[in-house]
């Protein structure tokens, strides 16, 4: 079973190989979170507009540039459906932990 990590490269993969001439064997995801992902030692934004049931990604692509963003390009894409699941899991804690939170808080 891949893990988070596993299906974000192959996710970031597909997008720029759809957006830019970066040679894809070159590609070294150095960090990244669920919106900012660092390549080759540059700062890009990759925002998940919708994510389907169904596996299927809307996003845009952008690259960081001192204090604003560059469009590189956006679409759908296919990822897994493991990806999806992961994503209702981890907004499933966080909501659970907000409301644990919030419940010591009163």
């Amino acid at each position: 079973m891949q893990d988070l990590k596993d299906i974000v490269n192959a996710l970031v993969i597909k997008v720029f190989n759809k957006h830019t001439k970066l040679d894809i064997n070159k590609i070294s995801i150095d960090d990244f979170d669920l919106d900012r992902i660092y390549i080759n030692n540059s700062e890009y934004i990759l925002r998940m507009w919708n994510v389907f049931e169904d596996g299927n990604v809307e996003y845009t692509l952008y690259k960081t540039i001192k204090n604003s963003a560059l469009n590189i390009g956006s679409g759908r894409i296919r990822t897994s459906k493991q990806f999806v699941r992961l994503l209702q899991e981890d907004a499933e804690q966080k909501y659970l932990e907000y409301i644990k939170n919030n419940n010591k808080e009163k």
